[in-house]
């Protein structure tokens, strides 16, 4: 079967054409090929990165909570000693006042004549 000259012609550049398609798609594919490598790898890396940063700072949070527990014992330990200074104050300062006669009941009745004396001087108030 004979092929005309102007048929020839044609399909030697559809197959021309056909063949340069081809070869674009080839490049294109090798080009998506190697964003998606690159992309992957990228992701890939932050993602380790990220868990390792989430593994140090897990580490660090078990390293702070000992830290912590040991505080909260200390704090519990010095409040406790807070309180037991503060009633041993208190106990001293009874006797003290027992000693230097603060707790008369004639020292009462004098506070009340303090109020009402009449010599008694008087800030003024000033607006």
């Amino acid at each position: 079967m004979w092929v005309r000259r102007s048929e020839y012609a044609a399909l030697r550049a559809r197959v021309e054409r056909l063949a340069a398609e081809r070869d674009e798609a080839v490049a294109e594919i090798a080009a998506c090929r190697s964003t998606t490598v690159d992309t992957c790898r990228k992701y890939t890396d932050t993602a380790d990165a990220l868990v390792r940063a989430r593994l140090a700072r897990l580490s660090e949070g078990m390293a702070y909570e000992g830290r912590i527990t040991r505080l909260v014992r200390a704090c519990a330990r010095y409040r406790t000693e807070l309180a037991k200074e503060r009633r041993r104050a208190a106990r001293l300062q009874g006797r003290l006042d027992d000693a230097v006669g603060l707790t008369s009941p004639a020292l009462d009745a004098g506070a009340a004549w303090q109020q009402r004396r009449q010599d008694k001087t008087r800030t003024a108030v000033t607006q």
